[in-house]
Protein backbone atom coordinates (compact mmCIF):
# COMPACT_ATOMS: atom_id res chain seq x y z
CA UNK A 1 0.00 0.00 0.00
CA UNK A 2 1.14 3.86 -0.53
CA UNK A 3 2.89 5.44 2.47
CA UNK A 4 0.38 8.23 2.34
CA UNK A 5 -2.36 5.18 3.41
CA UNK A 6 0.20 3.88 5.64
CA UNK A 7 0.77 7.10 7.30
CA UNK A 8 -2.82 8.26 7.39
CA UNK A 9 -3.61 5.21 9.08
CA UNK A 10 -1.50 5.42 11.72
CA UNK A 11 -2.30 8.84 12.75
CA UNK A 12 -5.88 8.00 12.98
CA UNK A 13 -5.27 5.09 15.16
CA UNK A 14 -3.11 7.19 17.47
CA UNK A 15 -5.47 9.60 17.65
CA UNK A 16 -8.71 7.07 18.16
CA UNK A 17 -6.23 5.34 21.24
CA UNK A 18 -5.33 8.62 22.58
CA UNK A 19 -9.56 9.61 22.93
CA UNK A 20 -10.06 6.13 24.44
CA UNK A 21 -7.43 6.59 26.83
CA UNK A 22 -9.17 9.98 27.99
CA UNK A 23 -12.46 8.58 27.99
CA UNK A 24 -11.37 5.49 29.97
CA UNK A 25 -9.25 8.25 32.37
CA UNK A 26 -12.17 10.32 32.89
CA UNK A 27 -14.44 7.80 33.63
CA UNK A 28 -17.03 8.41 30.58
CA UNK A 29 -18.48 6.03 28.19
CA UNK A 30 -17.81 6.87 24.33
CA UNK A 31 -18.95 10.21 23.10
CA UNK A 32 -22.46 10.30 21.77
CA UNK A 33 -21.19 11.88 18.42
CA UNK A 34 -22.15 10.01 15.06
CA UNK A 35 -19.54 9.08 12.30
CA UNK A 36 -19.94 6.30 9.37
CA UNK A 37 -18.28 2.88 10.52
CA UNK A 38 -18.24 -0.13 8.06
CA UNK A 39 -19.15 -3.20 10.24
CA UNK A 40 -20.38 -6.73 8.91
CA UNK A 41 -23.55 -6.33 10.56
CA UNK A 42 -26.09 -3.41 12.05
CA UNK A 43 -26.15 -4.47 15.32
CA UNK A 44 -25.78 -2.09 17.75
CA UNK A 45 -21.73 -2.18 18.95
CA UNK A 46 -20.16 -0.95 22.40
CA UNK A 47 -17.31 0.13 20.53
CA UNK A 48 -18.98 2.71 17.98
CA UNK A 49 -20.60 6.14 19.29
CA UNK A 50 -24.17 5.91 20.51
CA UNK A 51 -24.92 8.04 17.29
CA UNK A 52 -22.71 6.07 14.85
CA UNK A 53 -24.02 5.07 11.25
CA UNK A 54 -23.40 1.34 9.79
CA UNK A 55 -22.94 0.75 6.81
CA UNK A 56 -22.85 -3.04 6.44
CA UNK A 57 -19.96 -4.78 3.93
CA UNK A 58 -19.52 -7.65 2.45
CA UNK A 59 -17.29 -10.13 2.89
CA UNK A 60 -14.76 -9.15 -0.57
CA UNK A 61 -14.56 -5.45 1.67
CA UNK A 62 -13.87 -7.02 4.61
CA UNK A 63 -11.01 -8.58 2.73
CA UNK A 64 -10.08 -5.76 0.83
CA UNK A 65 -9.69 -3.94 4.39
CA UNK A 66 -7.86 -6.43 5.96
CA UNK A 67 -5.13 -6.69 3.28
CA UNK A 68 -4.13 -3.13 4.41
CA UNK A 69 -4.69 -4.10 8.48
CA UNK A 70 -8.11 -2.64 8.65
CA UNK A 71 -10.52 -4.18 10.58
CA UNK A 72 -14.20 -3.65 11.56
CA UNK A 73 -15.25 -1.46 12.94
CA UNK A 74 -13.42 1.25 10.10
CA UNK A 75 -14.31 4.93 9.94
CA UNK A 76 -15.11 6.10 6.93
CA UNK A 77 -12.64 9.27 7.74
CA UNK A 78 -9.79 7.00 8.14
CA UNK A 79 -10.35 6.35 4.20
CA UNK A 80 -11.13 10.10 2.57
CA UNK A 81 -11.47 10.49 -1.28
CA UNK A 82 -12.08 6.68 -1.74
CA UNK A 83 -14.68 5.17 -3.49
CA UNK A 84 -17.11 2.39 -2.76
CA UNK A 85 -19.52 0.31 -4.83
CA UNK A 86 -22.87 0.38 -2.88
CA UNK A 87 -26.22 -0.44 -2.38
CA UNK A 88 -28.10 2.55 -2.23
CA UNK A 89 -32.09 2.68 -1.54
CA UNK A 90 -33.89 3.92 -4.57
CA UNK A 91 -35.42 6.34 -2.59
CA UNK A 92 -32.48 8.28 -1.92
CA UNK A 93 -32.02 8.77 -5.56
CA UNK A 94 -35.02 9.48 -6.59
CA UNK A 95 -35.63 6.70 -8.55
CA UNK A 96 -39.03 5.41 -6.30
CA UNK A 97 -41.25 7.13 -4.22
CA UNK A 98 -41.02 5.08 -1.29
CA UNK A 99 -38.16 3.96 0.59
CA UNK A 100 -37.44 -0.14 1.40
CA UNK A 101 -39.07 -0.82 -2.08
CA UNK A 102 -35.82 -1.08 -4.32
CA UNK A 103 -32.27 -0.81 -4.09
CA UNK A 104 -29.38 0.55 -6.71
CA UNK A 105 -25.93 -0.18 -7.33
CA UNK A 106 -23.39 3.02 -7.55
CA UNK A 107 -20.44 3.98 -7.04
CA UNK A 108 -19.79 6.49 -4.12
CA UNK A 109 -16.79 8.64 -2.32
CA UNK A 110 -16.62 7.91 1.35
CA UNK A 111 -17.63 11.23 1.87
CA UNK A 112 -21.11 10.16 0.18
CA UNK A 113 -21.01 7.11 1.33
CA UNK A 114 -21.37 8.50 4.90
CA UNK A 115 -24.46 10.08 3.86
CA UNK A 116 -26.24 7.79 1.71
CA UNK A 117 -26.33 4.21 1.22
CA UNK A 118 -26.82 0.83 3.53
CA UNK A 119 -24.66 -2.03 1.98
CA UNK A 120 -21.18 -1.50 0.68
CA UNK A 121 -19.98 -4.49 -2.26
CA UNK A 122 -16.71 -3.60 -3.17
CA UNK A 123 -13.99 -1.29 -2.74
CA UNK A 124 -11.88 0.80 -1.70
CA UNK A 125 -10.75 1.52 -4.86
CA UNK A 126 -8.45 4.55 -5.48
CA UNK A 127 -9.57 7.76 -7.71
CA UNK A 128 -9.19 7.24 -10.89
CA UNK A 129 -8.63 3.62 -10.48
CA UNK A 130 -10.06 2.39 -13.54
CA UNK A 131 -13.17 3.48 -16.21
CA UNK A 132 -16.09 2.80 -13.90
CA UNK A 133 -14.11 4.62 -10.51
CA UNK A 134 -13.19 7.79 -13.23
CA UNK A 135 -16.69 7.98 -14.59
CA UNK A 136 -18.41 8.58 -11.41
CA UNK A 137 -16.31 10.97 -10.25
CA UNK A 138 -17.07 12.74 -13.19
CA UNK A 139 -20.54 12.41 -13.39
CA UNK A 140 -20.42 14.04 -9.35
CA UNK A 141 -18.66 16.97 -10.95
CA UNK A 142 -20.49 17.62 -13.70
CA UNK A 143 -20.34 21.21 -15.19
CA UNK A 144 -16.71 20.79 -13.61
CA UNK A 145 -13.06 21.51 -15.35
CA UNK A 146 -10.03 19.46 -15.10
CA UNK A 147 -6.19 20.01 -15.92
CA UNK A 148 -6.07 16.44 -17.89
CA UNK A 149 -4.88 14.54 -21.40
CA UNK A 150 -7.10 12.69 -23.54
CA UNK A 151 -5.02 10.48 -25.98
CA UNK A 152 -5.95 7.74 -28.81
CA UNK A 153 -4.56 4.86 -26.72
CA UNK A 154 -7.46 2.82 -25.11
CA UNK A 155 -8.75 2.77 -22.11
CA UNK A 156 -7.20 3.47 -18.61
CA UNK A 157 -4.71 3.63 -16.76
CA UNK A 158 -2.02 5.23 -18.98
CA UNK A 159 0.70 2.58 -18.38
CA UNK A 160 4.61 3.45 -18.23
CA UNK A 161 6.38 2.13 -21.05
CA UNK A 162 3.22 1.25 -23.34
CA UNK A 163 3.75 1.82 -27.03
CA UNK A 164 4.13 5.62 -28.67
CA UNK A 165 0.31 7.35 -28.86
CA UNK A 166 -0.72 11.02 -29.88
CA UNK A 167 -2.32 13.11 -26.89
CA UNK A 168 -3.46 16.39 -26.22
CA UNK A 169 -3.45 18.37 -22.85
CA UNK A 170 -6.24 21.13 -22.14
CA UNK A 171 -8.76 22.27 -19.78
CA UNK A 172 -11.67 19.73 -20.53
CA UNK A 173 -14.80 19.42 -18.71
CA UNK A 174 -16.09 16.80 -16.80
CA UNK A 175 -18.91 16.41 -19.86
CA UNK A 176 -15.61 16.14 -23.19
CA UNK A 177 -13.43 13.32 -20.49
CA UNK A 178 -17.06 11.39 -19.64
CA UNK A 179 -17.50 11.49 -24.08
CA UNK A 180 -13.32 10.37 -24.46
CA UNK A 181 -14.05 7.14 -21.75
CA UNK A 182 -17.27 6.01 -24.13
CA UNK A 183 -15.29 6.33 -27.08
CA UNK A 184 -12.79 3.85 -25.32
CA UNK A 185 -10.29 6.57 -25.10
CA UNK A 186 -7.49 7.60 -21.99
CA UNK A 187 -7.42 10.04 -19.96
CA UNK A 188 -5.08 11.10 -17.32
CA UNK A 189 -6.26 13.87 -14.98
CA UNK A 190 -3.57 16.44 -13.08
CA UNK A 191 -5.51 18.20 -11.27
CA UNK A 192 -9.11 19.36 -10.95
CA UNK A 193 -12.30 19.41 -10.27
CA UNK A 194 -11.87 22.97 -11.02
CA UNK A 195 -15.13 25.94 -11.53
CA UNK A 196 -14.06 27.62 -14.20
CA UNK A 197 -12.14 26.69 -17.54
CA UNK A 198 -9.40 29.72 -16.44
CA UNK A 199 -8.81 28.05 -13.41
CA UNK A 200 -8.00 24.74 -15.04
CA UNK A 201 -5.79 26.58 -17.86
CA UNK A 202 -3.64 28.10 -14.89
CA UNK A 203 -2.87 24.95 -12.98
CA UNK A 204 -2.29 23.38 -16.70
CA UNK A 205 0.02 26.22 -17.54
CA UNK A 206 1.81 25.60 -14.10
CA UNK A 207 2.03 21.91 -14.21
CA UNK A 208 4.07 22.95 -17.85
CA UNK A 209 6.54 25.61 -16.69
CA UNK A 210 7.21 23.38 -13.76
CA UNK A 211 7.18 19.47 -14.34
CA UNK A 212 7.35 16.88 -11.43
Amino acid sequence: MTKDIDDLIRRQQARELANATLEKAAGQRKHDGGGTYLATSFKQRDDLPVLASIRKMSDKVVRNLAEIGLHEPVSLRMLPGRWWKANVDAAEVGELREYGCGYVTLLLSSERLAEIGFEVVDGPFEAWANVEVASAMLKANKGKFWDACISNRPLLPVVKGAESYAGYDNAYTSEELLAALDDEKTIKVYSGPYDTKDDAHYRLDVRWESPE
